[in-house]
């Protein structure tokens, strides 16, 4: 146990002195014998800050943090590879502590979902880096900038023009450029992980405990408690300069944002703990290892965390994504001629607030930060989807609420409207269409114990939503069907 805040800078920086730590870390950005590092920066956090303010530097600065006590990060953004990360993660919605106190029993939850995980992308050839962390795995490979399933995951992805500005305003900042290419490629990565992600909730399911989330999506108490697996591909619904990756080897210090709830004393008693690979170890020796210093380091001599070249086994998880229905899908959203924000084609003129149950009403116009919540945006995308609105059209909506006046301070100058709407919407409507989201939870009880419902009594009911929703799934008319004027039956407006 770690006494004081200067016994664990003391262990950090002895720690992060040792040549094989350094060298795993140098690996896993991109760095061989015969080529410098290829991440084009690095970032490192001391655990407690605002995560959305990392300090960023390139790569040649790594001893800066190494120096430090800081977590370290690399970027997705790559100067040879686009890297793939499939992020699998316990969440609790009522104890932000419980994957550090109780790591036993929830690394055993997420089991299923790993094993089938690997399963689906071992038929296909991938074989991932395979990592552990605080509260969860990450499934990690490459894909050639050069290769053809690179040049398919471009051709696949779509990206608003406002996001291509933004990117080109970066370029100046990074002293790299996002070209189109890239961009489109990086969004299609994103559209090929949610169909992975699709394939893990047909499998996974019956074998696993607590509900599989695409996300931190919330749901209601299970034996008490309010948790789940997230499958959380959300990095690809942000701007690709924006996202990381922790690396392995590097401490991990998430643990001290929980310092208002554990105390100082109470988090420096489940630290250190480190991100490790995985690789031949069992679970129980993994959750061991990740808190012995000198274990890591023993660890950090004999493994390798180079991210796998797997570009050619990634065009078998193509084939296999474009024989999908969520391709369908994802080909129907994108062939809407709808360019967000041009108001072309856009239902958001003829949106009628009242004939919305008041939850659904509620996010749309206080979207900060209801809105921003995964669960706000799969509600809203339930109900107006239940009314026959067109996907496209509802992330239209959606992205006119974030464009709106509601105090987001610098947020969209960082982030891009239009795309967040995009990726969360074609996300939660995929999962609707393709039967994936059984609307088990669309009912008020639900909605209440998820912590959604802002007004007792307010005379509506969700479920005449939840089975219209069902029918126009069941009869193919999702879309373009007139209002089931049943819905608003008894209702002034």
């Amino acid at each position: 146990m770690i006494q004081t805040v200067k016994d664990l800078a003391e262990l950090i920086r002895h720690y992060y002195g040792h040549r094989a730590v350094r060298e795993r870390i140098l690996e896993f950005l991109g760095q061989s014998p015969i080529d410098h590092p290829s991440a084009v920066y690095v970032c490192g956090t001391d655990g407690g800050s605002d995560p959305c303010r990392l300090e960023l530097l390139p790569v040649f600065r790594l001893n800066e943090f190494l120096g430090r006590d800081c977590e370290i990060g690399r970027s997705l953004w790559d100067r040879q590879f686009l890297i793939a990360d499939l992020d699998i993660d316990y969440e609790n919605f009522d104890s932000a502590v419980e994957p550090y106190l109780n790591a036993n029993r929830i690394f055993q939850i997420l089991q299923p979902v790993v094993k089938a995980a690997i399963s689906i992308l071992g038929v296909t050839g991938i074989q991932p880096l395979h990592l552990l962390g605080g509260r969860g795995h990450h499934l990690v490979w490459a894909i050639r900038r050069d290769s053809r399933a690179f040049g398919q995951l471009a051709d696949l992805g779509h990206v608003p023009l406002s996001l291509m500005a933004l990117y080109e305003r970066k370029a100046i900042e990074f002293g790299e450029t996002i070209d189109l290419r890239l961009a489109r490629a990086f969004a299609g990565l994103g559209m090929l992980l949610e169909f992975v992600a699709h394939s893990i909730l047909s499998m996974a399911p019956p074998h696993c405990s607590v509900p599989i989330q695409l996300t931190a999506v919330e749901v209601g108490p299970i034996n008490g408690r309010r948790e789940i697996v997230s499958l959380d591909i959300s990095e690809y619904g942000d701007p690709f300069h924006l996202r990381h990756i922790r690396v392995p080897f590097s401490l991990y210090l998430k643990l001290r944002s929980l310092t208002w709830c554990l105390g100082q004393d109470g988090v420096r008693q489940l630290l250190p703990l480190f991100e490790i690979p995985l690789g031949d170890m069992s679970l129980e020796d993994a959750l061991r290892v990740r808190c012995d210093p000198q274990a890591v380091v023993d660890l950090a001599t004999k493994s390798s965390v180079r991210i796998p070249d797997e570009s050619e086994e990634s065009l078998n998880l193509l084939l296999e994504y474009k024989k999908s229905d969520l391709a369908s899908h994802h080909q129907d959203f994108h062939s809407d001629q709808l360019q967000l924000g041009s108001g072309t084609k856009s239902g958001v003129n003829s949106y009628q607030p009242k004939i919305l149950p008041p939850c659904a009403r509620w996010i749309l116009e206080h979207p900060n930060d209801w809105l921003l919540k995964p669960g706000g945006v799969q509600h809203v995308t339930r109900t107006l989807m239940a009314l026959g609105w067109p996907s496209r059209q509802i992330a239209d909506l959606v992205r006119t609420q974030y464009n709106g006046d509601f105090g987001w301070n610098d947020r969209w100058l960082r982030y891009d409207a239009a795309w967040r709407a995009m990726f969360y919407v074609r996300l939660f409507s995929g999962l609707i269409e393709a039967g994936k989201d059984q609307l088990i939870d669309f009912n008020c009880v639900s909605h209440k114990e998820k912590g959604y419902c802002p007004i007792a009594e307010c005379g509506w009911n969700l479920v005449p939503y939840q089975e219209a929703l069902i029918r126009r799934r069941q009869h193919g008319e999702l879309e373009n069907r007139p209002v089931d004027r049943l819905l608003l039956e008894g209702k002034d407006f």
